[in-house]
């Protein structure tokens, strides 16, 4: 399964997650500089990426018109900013371990659920 972060998650879940050794993570703050919210999910998309944020303002407002629009969108998963490090990263390992990415197309998921 492969991720995407963007620059609003906290790196040590990224770090957490990668103990699995199963996981591809790409971390938008430090891989791709100056990308719009609009320009990340599409560029998830196409990467066939699970996008990670914990940006409530802007980038999920993108995710719905699009999905609206009917244009497919990889799954998004939005942190609560209520969350500790240990529960998202736990959030994340389940989805990691039980599932397969086509299962969160087209969704926007908070997590912890």
């Amino acid at each position: 399964m492969k991720f995407v972060f963007d620059e609003h998650i906290d790196r040590r879940i990224a770090r957490g997650l990668q103990r699995l050794q199963v996981v591809d993570i790409v971390l938008a703050g430090q891989e791709l500089t100056g990308m719009s919210d609009s320009d990340l999910i599409e560029w998830s998309t196409q990467q066939q990426r699970l996008l990670v944020t914990a940006d409530v303002n802007t980038l999920i407002g993108f995710a719905y018109e699009r999905i609206k629009a009917g244009v497919h969108t990889e799954g998004i998963f939005v942190l609560r900013h209520t969350a500790s490090i240990a529960d998202a990263v736990k959030a994340l390992e389940l989805i990691l371990i039980g599932s397969d990415t086509s299962e969160w197309a087209n969704l926007i998921v908070f997590i912890p659920l």
